[in-house]
């Protein structure tokens, strides 16, 4: 190893780190307005340790992606111990050319989850997934209207200016203060490379940096103010990918040290194993009530509305002033009204599917399964006591393939937005 090769390695390297300050200067900026548009000021003087401290492990959390996206520079770098100067100006203007391409991305990327949280009160999480699975179009259209998308554009515009800026300067000068001892220069590298290491994983003990390690505060604010989109959205990837995995009765059963479903219900009911066996564990997961024959004879007309994301809490800020139920008010007066209820889980079609056909699974909807039909429906009590059962919904009846699914389960028809469009004179969508 000659030393001016090394301190060619160490020149580009040197480069590297004050592009790295520069992006996680640009970071900690996000952070601080973050704080400035949705955090708690009262919070800081009760829970000021955790405040800074939130700033801390953000920088470190900052870090790790920072360095993540700019490892292939970190790379390209080592090519440099090959002395042929013309090579030297290719891999210079390479690795400006992604540097200010990948730092212009992950300021639109940061731009994106401030916006998300707008909406979610959350970094992006799988959520965000909807975008692609749900109606993409109508997103669109929501963002446009409810995010200030051309001040994001201009302010992310005069960001990327600077970024060219910066970094081609950096990328410009080649002043570095050179050592003519060779051990001094090898002791440089392998620190940079032990420190580069050791920042990718943002800790320098056994386990590295993750997610688990931002709840430092009963504020869970503070907690948020930890993290960045980039490491959510990480967890949100793995989690979606699980989330559609399949598993088995037999798996199932496995995971919860279970040899048999009779010996789960045993457990769940506390009674002896033995006691089932001449029975089907289904005898003991439903039950009948006595036959009435007042429902036969006087069939009544059944209709299930559903509001998406109409919380109790919203109801609380109802008034003459402020009139948020309209002409439902007076069936919260005079009908039965239950408040509490929580959904399956959150995202619209796992609920949706949850509520048609009885079922905490992953969704069924864009899978081969949604030909399937499932007495488990909700519309199969009806469909078989000899109604019409009717399902509606002021979406594209397409989205995520209800159109293909619904008759499957016992739905006689199906009606979408746009046969809502058609047949009722007035109407009219958002979406």
């Amino acid at each position: 190893m000659e030393n001016i090769t090394l301190n060619y390695v160490l020149k580009q390297n040197y480069k590297l780190l004050k592009t790295f300050f520069f992006t996680a200067l640009i970071f900690s900026l996000f952070r601080i307005v973050y704080f400035l548009r949705f955090g708690e000021f009262n919070s800081i003087s009760e829970y000021s340790s955790d405040f800074f401290k939130a700033f801390f492990i953000g920088f470190r959390l900052d870090t790790i992606t920072i360095l993540y996206f700019f490892s292939l520079v970190f790379l390209i770098n080592f090519f440099f111990f090959i002395k042929n100067k013309k090579l030297h100006s290719i891999l210079n203007k390479i690795s400006k050319i992604y540097l200010i391409s990948f730092i212009s991305l992950l300021i639109l990327f940061l731009f994106t989850d401030q916006e998300y949280y707008t909406y979610f009160q959350q970094h992006i999480n799988i959520m965000v997934f909807g975008f692609i699975e749900d109606d993409t179009q109508a997103v669109l259209k929501s963002m446009w209207t409810d995010h200030s998308i051309i001040i994001i554009l201009i302010t992310w515009s005069i960001l990327i200016f600077i970024t060219y800026k910066v970094v081609t300067k950096i990328y410009a000068n080649n002043f570095f203060i050179k050592s003519k001892s060779i051990y001094i220069n090898v002791i440089i590298f392998i620190a940079y490379i032990f420190l580069y290491a050791s920042s990718i994983r943002g800790s320098f003990g056994v386990f590295p940096l993750s997610i688990e390690d931002t709840a430092i505060s009963n504020n869970k604010f503070i907690n948020l103010l930890c993290q960045n989109g980039f490491i959510t959205f990480e967890t949100a990837v793995r989690e979606h990918k699980k989330s559609r995995e399949k598993i088995s009765n037999e798996q199932l059963l496995t995971k919860y040290n279970y040899s048999s479903i009779n010996q789960a219900i045993a457990d769940f009911y506390q009674i002896p194993e033995d006691s089932i066996k001449n029975k089907t564990y289904l005898d003991f997961l439903f039950k009948k009530t006595k036959k009435d024959t007042f429902l036969e004879e006087n069939p009544p007309n059944v209709i299930f509305i559903l509001a998406e994301s109409f919380g109790n809490y919203y109801l609380k800020f109802h008034s003459k002033d402020l009139n948020l139920l309209g002409d439902f008010e007076k069936h919260i007066k005079e009908d039965l009204f239950f408040q509490n209820f929580l959904s399956s889980t959150r995202g619209t079609i796992f609920s949706l599917e949850s509520i048609l056909l009885n079922k905490n699974y992953p969704p069924l909807s864009d899978t081969k399964e949604r030909f399937n039909t499932y007495k488990s429906s909700v519309a199969f009590p009806f469909y078989k006591a000899g109604y019409e059962t009717i399902f509606i919904t002021g979406g594209k009846i397409a989205w995520r393939n209800l159109n293909e699914m619904l008759p499957n389960q016992y739905f006689s028809e199906s009606y979408g937005q746009s046969v809502i469009l058609k047949n009722i004179k007035g109407s009219s969508t958002n979406t």
